[in-house]
């Protein structure tokens, strides 16, 4: 009994650990699958049909479609290398990944005319790397591709360099690296691209920059100064991952005459930087731009039209601000938390002819008349004023920025005479009085205008407004909303999650409905006007709603996934259609009904087999539909 016990046991014990070894070589196989179609990492794993050429210590890969070569590794133990500029009549256009990894004799390489790439740590640990020449050719530098090359102290890049971009990590703790001058040509710097460099003293960004990523120079603790070159950066990071995070020494901030704009979040965080002089011609700020910095006094020149949400905020030893051009943009909270803001009294406070903010709140119950002579609203400005029964905008208003009124519930009525053309983006997002009239001057909305908005929406009787922009009225929260006559495109996202009955004024002459301008709308019915002939992807997606045309209706083509994932179960189709795209109805699962105006033969024509037996394989199509009987 005992011998038998045993060889069930020893049985059962060769089945787990064949099971096992059955799991690993899964896993090794689905390893080596995984390296193998990866196009940026290395490790020694044949790709299918690799064509590899030598030169010397030089080990290549040919690429037969552009017969080019890519350096696969070197097996060099000089101290200074350069790379061939082409091999067997084959030119070498890039670095791969991990060519020089850990090469510890390396002191100093040079990149030759022709490579456009240096791949992801192909200089990866390089500890004895010093010197660096990157060529006027090369594009991009990889990820991490010089981290850990503790003592390069130099990064020479060629006159007209091209470079676009640094990838993530590629200088990352390089400790001796003491400068670095970025070529005009690059646009990207990526995340930590240049981390942990405690011995980076000064950093010129470019003429061309766009972004800086996330903690692009983290910890840098012996970085002094920084030269804005750019001429329109829009971002450094973010707020919470700053570029310059724990830069400690950094107190110098230079800005060229030639730039425009600077981007958001570029010096926040950074309190040893207390001086900054904008040039003349700066015409923009962006958000977070300096917030939190150590800035005692501000002068904007009179070409600055705009300063971010946040842009000065918590700079606490903000103590003057001068402005030069009256109708200044301000973004919400802007300059709170300065030493400027918390020395005026409650009530409005005023930069130029702009209302930064009303201050405080009223004790009783009263209604705010802004004077003849203002001609912004600030972002914010009002936003959850309490005891405030009504404000009256003067007929100089001509900008109103975003959330000036959120979560408002006071009236906000008009002077006679405004003539305020745009309704900017965010305008009355969040604001939930009882009504809002839109002035007969008003020709543009802009995005995200009524966004979250609860107002009644009046349109004046004389309203020129061609086109609801890109998600305008996204999150409306009105009852009703009537569109009015003039309007004749549907931004893209306009009507997206609104819960409210949707109309249209008589006499409709929209013609162009954009993408998702209905997606998840859930109410019982939108009739759409005859003049409407094009319709955007996803324009009626995740929708339960019927969408009705009437047996007048010019639409001729239904595009691609118009419909797609719709959750109705019946949907209108006017005679004119002459076309159907094959993703109109994907995933359509509640479908079962298709009323169609035209005839069968007519449906056969526009209707591919691909449509009729897959997505709408279980709806009942019914011809010569009256559509009228649900239009009016």
């Amino acid at each position: 009994m005992k011998d038998k016990r045993f060889i069930i046991e020893k049985i059962l014990s060769l089945i787990l650990v064949l099971a096992a070894l059955c799991v690993i070589y899964a896993d090794y196989r689905e390893f080596r699958k995984e390296i193998a179609d990866n196009d940026d990492i290395d490790v020694g794993v044949p790709k299918k049909e690799e064509i590899l050429v030598t030169e010397g210590d030089f080990v290549f890969t040919l690429e037969p479609k552009s017969q080019s070569l890519t350096l696969k590794k070197s097996n060099s133990n000089e101290k200074n290398v350069i790379i061939p500029q082409s091999v067997n009549g084959y030119k070498v256009t890039s670095i791969g990944s991990l060519a020089f990894n850990s090469t510890k004799s390396l002191v100093e390489i040079t990149i030759p005319d022709g490579v456009t790439s240096v791949g992801s740590m192909a200089f990866l640990g390089c500890s004895s790397l010093e010197t660096v020449n990157i060529s006027a050719s090369v594009l991009t530098v990889g990820k991490s591709a010089f981290r850990n090359c503790f003592k390069l102290k130099t990064v020479n890049f060629a006159d007209e360099s091209a470079l676009r971009s640094i990838e993530d990590s590629a200088f990352c703790t390089c400790i001796s690296l003491e400068s670095i001058v970025l070529p005009d040509s690059v646009a990207f710097v990526e995340r930590s691209a240049f981390a942990l460099c405690t011995s980076l003293e000064s950093v010129t960004l470019g003429k061309e920059l766009l972004t800086v990523g996330e903690y692009a120079f983290k910890g840098c603790t012996s970085l002094k100064s920084v030269a804005l070159n750019s001429v329109n950066s829009t971002r450094f990071g973010s707020y919470e991952c700053p570029a310059f995070e724990d830069c400690i020494a950094l107190t110098e901030i230079t800005i060229d005459n030639e730039v425009k704009s600077i981007g958001d979040c570029f010096a926040t965080g950074l309190d040893g930087v207390t001086q900054i002089v904008f040039p003349a011609g700066l015409e923009a700020i962006g958000s977070h731009a300096f917030r939190n910095c150590g800035i005692t006094s501000i002068s904007l020149p009179s070409s600055v039209k705009s300063v971010g949400e946040a842009c000065f905020r918590d700079c606490i030893a903000l103590e003057t601000v001068r402005v030069e051009n009256s109708a200044l943009k301000i973004g919400r909270g802007a300059l709170d938390g300065t030493s400027w803001y918390d020395s005026h009294s409650d009530g409005l406070v005023l930069i130029g002819n702009t209302v930064y903010k009303y201050k405080g709140r009223p004790e009783t119950n009263i209604s705010i008349v802004l004077d003849e002579g203002i001609e912004g609203i600030a972002g914010g400005a009002f936003e959850s004023l309490r005891m405030v029964d009504s404000i009256t905008l003067p007929s100089t208003v001509r900008f109103i920025d975003a959330y000036a009124f959120n979560d408002g519930f006071y009236g906000i009525n008009w002077a006679d005479g405004v003539s305020i053309q745009v309704l900017g983006d965010y305008a009355f997002a969040g604001y939930n009085g009882d009504s809002i009239v839109i002035p007969e001057s008003v020709t543009t909305i802009g995005k995200f205008t009524f966004y979250g908005c609860g107002a009644e929406l009046v349109w004046d009787e004389n309203c020129r407004i061609k086109e609801l922009g890109e998600s305008s009225l996204r999150g409306y929260s009105g009852f009703s909303i009537t569109i009015p006559a003039c309007v004749e495109k549907i931004g893209d996202y306009a009507f997206f999650e609104v819960e409210s009955v949707i109309e249209w004024e008589e006499g409709a002459r929209v013609t162009e409905l954009g993408a998702y301008a209905f997606a998840e709308y859930n109410r019982s019915i939108v009739h759409i006007p005859d003049s409407v002939t094009s319709i955007g992807a996803y324009c009626f997606s995740y929708s339960s709603a019927d969408f009705v045309f009437s047996n007048n209706s010019k639409l001729e083509v239904i595009g691609e996934h118009v419909y797609s994932e719709y959750g109705g179960i019946q949907v209108f189709i006017p005679a004119s259609v002459r076309s159907i795209a094959t993703t109109a109805f994907d995933d359509c699962y509640e479908l079962y009904l298709v009323k169609f105006g035209g005839t069968e033969e007519q449906w056969k024509a526009i209707i591919s087999d691909d449509t009729l037996y897959s997505d709408l394989e279980y709806a009942d199509v019914e011809f010569n539909a009256d559509l009228d009987e649900w239009s009016n």
